[in-house]
């Protein structure tokens, strides 16, 4: 992290061959340790109706849902048969999984949905490769490339969501790799990696449809001008649309305008590269069309039109409104005790210091990152389930913290400022360690708090997940498992291990205390390598020994690589 500021130097004389290096051995190391720290199971019903699509796209090659279990989270289509209301990919994507589990001498799938619940570690993992690449194309020095990747991989909220079974690693993935692409685009002048990059941007539209808004945003990446026009300067200099110099705040502003008035002239030109430039924006807004494409045939296929999604249908049958307050969806996502991004990501910190310096290096990097954040951040603050609960932290802000992560190497470093990031970054990874040991459910159901608790607009500055954490961790080290946990979950089917966790119903909410003394998986720590020790051999579905032996390896081949690669 001390050599941030050397960001200036090129380091692309460093080869092709020893990025590749380095690249696979950040790749093992994060894939190593996200699979340890996963719950080895489903972790939410959300997880649970996409394992089953996965699984009847495979057996029937067709999305419909067959387990009765998730009838009542569903939706009826056009053909009376019951589907998601989740989008195709996160079931596709998962597909070599499951189908690997399939073919294991499991006759109740438990090997199945392990290998499901590992699909984001993946995702995760190649986020953090993805990351790594962008800063080397930045002028970041390689060290101080690898130190801030694992920075965002490890003190952010990637690392518990790359371990989850929500798909939102996965967002943070496809947006990333989009940015960059939309970057070395512009780097090279090339409208085939424009269309690339706007067509992985469109994969987002796959997961939600509500991508589509996010789309322009991330295409501003394709409007630099090539790398040898392109103003690498010292980042105490100001380059063409970034952060005017030191001035008075109206100054400054009046600055910022004119740039913006030349920088648009200059887009609308007729000048030769100006029309290169449109063209890349034009292609890449085509190429994420497809997703689009993809998303309208895949709720044909299910609900008979091409913006039937289910999700209104879902509203309608649970009794919430989509709408919130948009103040409160706001503060809650910035400031509240139960959903700030700050206290659940504190290196976006880091980010928010070092934007300027990205913006004076590359702007319409950084307007990417600063017009995404916004638009996303207007979108989510307007709807009643800004939280994305239940789960661990503002889970639909993932996507933005690892587009924030663009910003971390920029922090202009001096001798207190460094120890301010070691603190900040030490935070980030202790808050990511109370999210990954114990299960997150736990903290909602030892409230009894209602299925939809959320709807009250300032139900998040009431209660955190977050500040609880150290007392439940504690709770589940001091304390043995009841004797009356016979079950390992609440799950419709009981002996079952790695299915999801049902809560209770409206009758015995009262007593949820009580209630969740049955089952041992609310007293045991969340990471499978712990809790399928405490579970009979023939229940378990792998080799725990065998497993841990293997992510062991992989993780010092994954170091030995990267050392090679530095």
């Amino acid at each position: 992290m001390a050599h941030s500021q050397k960001v200036g130097l090129d380091v692309r004389r460093d080869g092709p061959s020893r990025r590749r290096w380095a690249a696979a051995g950040i790749f093992l190391v994060a894939l190593s340790v996200y699979i340890v720290s996963s719950p080895g199971r489903i972790d939410m019903v959300d997880g649970q109706i996409r394992y089953d699509v996965a699984q009847n796209l495979l057996k029937c090659h067709h999305p419909y849902l067959t387990d009765p279990a998730l009838f009542r989270s569903t939706v009826l289509g056009w053909d009376g048969c019951f589907y998601s209301h989740y989008g195709a990919a996160a079931s596709v994507l998962a597909l070599p999984l499951v189908w690997i589990g399939k073919h294991t001498r499991n006759p109740l799938d438990e090997t199945s949905r392990f290998l499901f619940s590992l699909n984001s570690c993946l995702w995760g993992a190649l986020a953090a490769v993805v990351l790594y690449l962008f800063y080397l194309e930045l002028s970041v020095p390689p060290r101080a490339a690898l130190a801030w990747t694992m920075v965002s991989s490890f003190a952010t909220l990637l690392w518990p969501l790359s371990t989850s079974t929500f798909d939102n690693a996965q967002h943070a993935f496809f947006a990333l790799a989009a940015v960059f692409l939309a970057f070395l685009s512009a780097r090279q002048s090339s409208i085939h990696l424009a269309l690339v990059a706007g067509a992985v941007a469109g994969i987002l539209i796959v997961y939600q449809m509500y991508f589509i808004i996010l789309m322009p945003a991330l295409a501003l990446a394709v409007l630099a001008g090539p790398a040898h026009q392109e103003r690498e300067t010292d980042l105490n200099q100001t380059s063409r649309i970034g952060t005017p110099p030191s001035v008075g705040g109206r100054d400054r502003v009046s600055a910022l305008v004119r740039r913006f008035e030349t920088e648009i002239r200059d887009l609308l030109s007729s000048d030769p590269e100006a029309a290169k430039r449109r063209a890349r924006f034009k292609y890449f807004l085509e190429a994420a069309s497809l997703g689009l494409t993809v998303a309208c045939a895949w709720n044909i296929l299910r609900f008979g039109g091409p913006f039937k999604t289910g999700q209104v249908e879902l509203m309608g049958q649970s009794g919430y409104t989509p709408f919130g307050n948009p103040l409160a969806g706001l503060l809650t996502l910035m400031v509240s005790p139960g959903k700030s991004i700050f206290l659940y990501s504190p290196p976006i910190i880091l980010g928010l210091v070092g934007i300027r310096r990205l913006l004076r290096s590359f702007p319409y990097l950084g307007w990417t990152v600063i017009l995404s954040s916004i638009i996303l951040l207007l979108f989510l603050s307007s709807i009643s389930f800004a939280g994305g609960d239940w789960c661990w932290g503002p889970r639909y802000l993932t996507p933005l913290v690892a587009l924030w992560a663009l910003a971390f190497p920029f922090v202009p470093v001096r001798k207190f400022t460094r120890r301010l990031i070691i603190g900040v970054v030490t935070l980030g990874f202790v808050v990511q360690l109370l999210g990954l040991s114990v299960d997150h459910q736990r903290f909602f159901l030892y409230r009894c708090l209602p299925d939809y608790f959320w709807v009250h607009p300032w139900s998040y500055f009431r209660t955190s997940a977050l500040f609880a954490r150290p007392a439940e961790l504690i709770s589940v080290i001091r304390d043995p498992v009841p004797a009356t946990a016979k079950s390992f979950s609440p799950s419709p089917y009981g002996a079952l291990v790695t299915y999801c966790i049902f809560g209770t119903s409206p009758d015995i909410r009262r007593n949820a205390r009580t209630w969740m003394r049955n089952f041992m998986v609310f007293y045991l720590a969340r990471p499978w390598p712990i809790w399928m020790w405490h579970i009979d051999g023939c229940r378990r579905p792998i080799s725990v020994a065998t497993w841990m032996s293997g992510c062991f390896a992989m993780f010092v081949l994954g170091v030995a690589v990267m050392y090679r690669g530095l």
